[in-house]
């Protein structure tokens, strides 16, 4: 329900990520996985990666009297998606299946939160992997996550901007 999700974004837009250091797979690193769309497709594109259903009910899930709101969300996803997939990244090259399936089930719930359902299916295959105990694909498969998140981060910050 709308309250629901209200709840769990105020929460989530309220706590700092946590502080990690990565293997340096930043954010510009990974906004260059793949290029660009030029501008003119840019608008069909963010519609694509990011569903437009899921950023209204979050505009809507803003408390009375915090214009920011939005803005801290995509913020903080934006942030912590990166060290997530830095870590993801580390744990596929050690073939490291726990982790692997961890950091994938984390990372695939903030996803749903601001509607990147595709890197939700990318995380859910890791997820099984993990489970299964086993990730002889998980590099590749980290590999799509990053070029997907490209996406989806140059699609927030084009909402954020708006």
């Amino acid at each position: 329900t709308l309250h629901t999700l209200k709840t769990i974004l105020e929460t989530w837009a309220s706590h700092g990520t946590k502080n990690r250091k990565d293997s340096g797979l930043d954010a510009d690193e990974i906004g260059s996985a793949r290029p660009h769309p030029s501008s003119e497709n840019e608008s069909v594109i963010n519609h694509m990666v990011i569903d437009p259903k899921v950023l209204t009910l979050l505009r809507q899930a803003a408390p009375t009297g915090d214009p920011g709101f939005f803005r801290r969300v995509l913020e903080k996803f934006i942030h912590g998606a990166t060290a997530k997939l830095s870590l993801l990244d580390k744990a596929a090259n050690c073939r490291d299946a726990v982790a692997v399936g961890t950091l994938a089930h984390t990372l695939k719930s903030s996803c749903g939160c601001v509607g990147a359902h595709t890197m939700v299916r990318l995380c859910e295959m890791l997820e099984t992997m993990g489970h299964a105990g086993h990730c002889e694909n998980g590099q590749q498969v980290v590999g799509e996550l990053i070029v997907e998140y490209s996406h989806v981060r140059k699609a927030l910050l084009s909402h954020i901007q708006n």
